[in-house]
């Protein structure tokens, strides 16, 4: 979505640059940022689930995010960005 709104807006946000700013003046601060950064430095438009680091990353916690997501329901919490995350996943595990 940053991608497509700077191209919108004519903005020219770089995501390796993003991704770094966010890894040293963030709350967010993980290692994950890092990984991020080198991938978008490899292709600035690359979505993150084909980027192996996170298909490896993924393949080991999508179980976990499932079981929450699922407590979640049967509790009757609300969980509306980790449900969403959960089905945006789902959708690239579709043929």
């Amino acid at each position: 979505m940053i991608t497509r709104a700077s191209e919108e807006n004519g903005w020219d946000m770089s995501l390796v640059t993003i991704a770094k700013i966010w890894r040293s003046g963030c709350i967010i601060h993980s290692r994950f940022l890092d990984q991020m950064s080198a991938a978008y430095a490899k292709g600035s438009n690359v979505n993150l689930l084909v980027v192996l680091d996170f298909v490896t990353l993924m393949k080991d916690a999508h179980p976990s995010l499932r079981k929450v997501v699922a407590a979640a329901a049967v509790g009757e919490f609300p969980m509306i960005c980790l449900s969403a995350t959960l089905s945006y996943f789902e959708s690239y595990r579709q043929a």
